[in-house]
């Protein structure tokens, strides 16, 4: 699942580990300038597009991010973007869309406060937030859902 993906690169670049280049050299972000897109109108595919795509784009690039002062801000750009993320969904996919992005985004908190140390989160159930059912489903759901109608793959 994509965010199971988000929070490995987020264990594995901390402490200084790097991903290995496969093809060209990719410069480590060593600033966090990302501004999220502006939308206007109320939830709809597009808007809902929009916020997800860019914000699933922007943390494709945490691997890359040059030390732990980047990426918390990393993942705080993805718990700052979720309510646009789910306040622009669209009535088909909203209910998936509060669960799983609000889930996301309390673990990704989470590990943030933790300094990156995935064994310091404050809530030991947390963690296993991923793994329950409901949640599962629903992230399936969008992730189906943003290949399908926004045409992007969150986690490839």
């Amino acid at each position: 699942m994509a965010a199971v993906l988000l929070a490995a690169s987020v264990a594995a670049c901390a402490g200084g580990q790097r991903p290995r280049a496969t093809g060209p050299t990719t410069t480590l972000v060593t600033v966090d300038r990302w501004t999220p897109p502006v939308l206007t109108g109320g939830p709809s595919t597009e808007n809902f597009c929009t916020a997800v795509v860019a914000t699933y784009k922007h943390m494709a690039q945490l691997s890359f991010a040059a030390n732990d002062k980047v990426r918390k801000q990393f993942l705080g750009d993805y718990v700052a973007e979720a309510p646009t993320m789910i306040a622009s969904a669209p009535p088909e996919i909203a209910p998936d869309a509060k669960l799983y992005i609000e889930s996301v985004a309390e673990i990704l908190a989470d590990l943030q406060r933790a300094g990156l140390n995935g064994k310091k989160i404050s809530d030991p159930q947390l963690a296993q937030l991923l793994l329950d059912p409901k949640v599962k489903a629903a992230g399936s759901n969008v992730i189906g859902f943003v290949q399908t109608n926004c045409h992007y793959s969150i986690g490839t």
